[in-house]
């Protein structure tokens, strides 16, 4: 199995942590279950099944909470995917940590003929796992020979 493959327990796992990122947002924000449910275009019911996780999260409803929310889909991601701690969202430097890595990675893209970086990247129709990791492995080479130029005499990895 590769690596980005998942089984169906840690796709449930996952799920459920977007499910708690949202239900952690919409406390913050103090929406009620029925307010809640008029901005999602759903049933109160439904709303609170989702709310409780006897419901599965679909794509589109996602995609809803995301917009209804105000969610960063991309830190959304990078909490609940990389740090697999729906909390870590709310962190102020894991914020500034993930505005950092996408700073950099854009640059990066450019660097490797994407005019308009990540946005021209990810409108491309040929993206596909084996593009990403081609890409993600130029970067981290040309990362790694950055730092060690930048490593003064005597100051490398050993």
């Amino acid at each position: 199995m590769r690596d980005l493959e998942q089984t169906e327990g840690q796709n449930q796992e996952r799920m459920n942590r977007y499910r708690l990122l949202f239900v952690e947002e919409w406390r913050r924000q103090r929406f009620t279950n029925a307010q809640m449910a008029k901005r999602l275009g759903k049933s109160l019911s439904l709303t609170n099944k989702l709310k409780a996780g006897t419901t599965p999260l679909t794509p589109p409803v996602i995609d809803k909470f995301v917009e209804v929310l105000g969610i960063n889909p991309i830190r959304a991601m990078f909490a609940v995917d990389i740090a697999m701690s729906h909390m870590s969202y709310f962190d102020p430097g894991f914020q500034s940590a993930c505005t950092t890595a996408l700073t950099f990675f854009d640059q990066v893209m450019v660097e490797f003929g994407y005019a308009r970086g990540l946005a021209d990247f990810t409108t491309t129709s040929n993206v596909t796992a084996e593009r990403v990791e081609e890409t993600a492995r130029m970067a981290a080479s040309t990362l790694a020979s950055s730092f060690l130029r930048s490593q003064p005499p005597g100051h490398g990895l050993s």
